[in-house]
């Protein structure tokens, strides 16, 4: 959207109720973050939940693609995207399938916490492939478990996807790169053989790859790093 001429109307959390009645829309979307605020919205506008299901997003994309297509007169062009994402999802899991473990961990400053299969992030395992390391295999799908550097360091991954949250955020602090590149993290086998990922901030973190367009660069992003090995 064009920043300047573009209405204001609230945060992704708390939509501003009479600034989305100036605006008086045909059509209200939330999802993910804005979902609690269906009912609220309802009483706008009439209002759809596009929110995407974490423990199957690949699967949940697609109707919720469809449904806005379908709106909007682009069923056609919805079908075209939606092929390209499911082989592009079918490739990069041929890769993934040979590329030894990988852990996942999201950054905030210099705090680290790590996800494994059937959590917020664990479609880096469970959608696009990936081994689980030793270390992250095995835990509870709650949103996040605290790790340390140095715990991270004696699991040793393959592979290292990084979100760094203030990133996203646009919070001025520590880059998760400057805390990794200059850490126990250089000793890995991920670090020693540059396959540490610093995966998009936004698309990872705010729209949660919860997108037809934010997964599929999420996609394209990891396949460049395979297809650079």
């Amino acid at each position: 959207y064009n920043a300047d001429s573009t209405p204001k109307v609230g945060t992704l959390f708390e939509p501003d109720q009479d600034a989305v009645k100036k605006v008086s829309p045909d059509l209200i979307i939330v999802g993910g973050r804005s979902r609690a605020k269906f009912d609220d919205m309802a009483k706008l506008a009439p209002t759809l939940d596009l929110s995407v299901d974490t423990q199957a997003p690949l699967k949940s994309i697609q109707p919720k693609t469809q449904t806005l297509a379908a709106i909007k007169k682009k069923e056609a062009e919805a079908q075209t995207a939606l092929k390209k994402l499911n082989d592009a999802v079918t490739g990069l899991q041929g890769k993934t399938a040979t590329a030894g473990n990988a852990m996942l961990i999201l950054a905030v400053g210099e705090k680290t916490s790590t996800f494994g299969p059937g959590s917020r992030f664990g479609m880096i395992y469970d959608v696009f492939g990936f081994t689980p390391n030793d270390a992250v295999k095995s835990l509870s799908a709650k949103d996040r478990h605290p790790v340390k550097l140095e715990d991270i360091a004696k699991a040793n991954p393959d592979w290292l996807f990084v979100i760094d949250r203030n990133a996203a955020t646009g919070k001025q602090s520590k880059s998760a790169r400057e805390v990794l590149e200059n850490s126990v993290i250089r000793d890995t086998a991920a670090a020693k053989n540059n396959r540490i990922v610093y995966l998009d901030p936004y698309n990872w973190y705010i729209m949660g790859s919860a997108g037809l367009t934010s997964m599929q660069q999420n996609i394209d992003q990891i396949a460049a790093a395979l297809n650079a090995k």
